[in-house]
């Protein structure tokens, strides 16, 4: 019953979760759509149709900060 915004908000109040690189997928493509989940914090917003390699090439990059994040804990 969530959207993606308030999720993301609720992820991000937690400090269990606080700081997970997380990924947006919709169907908004418009400019201002994708500015808004950046200043969201997501660390990618990706549209549909949903391109493979846009997302397999958002997941390397989740990984890795998510890689980064450990190190540094």
């Amino acid at each position: 019953g969530l959207s993606g915004f308030e999720l993301k908000a609720k992820l991000d109040a937690d400090p269990l979760t606080q700081g997970l690189p997380v990924l947006a997928l919709s169907a908004s493509a418009m400019p201002q759509d994708i500015r808004r989940g950046r200043e969201a914090g997501f660390r990618d917003y990706l549209t549909k149709p949903l391109e493979i390699g846009a997302l397999a090439r958002a997941l390397n990059r989740a990984l890795e900060a998510g890689e980064g994040a450990r190190s540094a804990a």
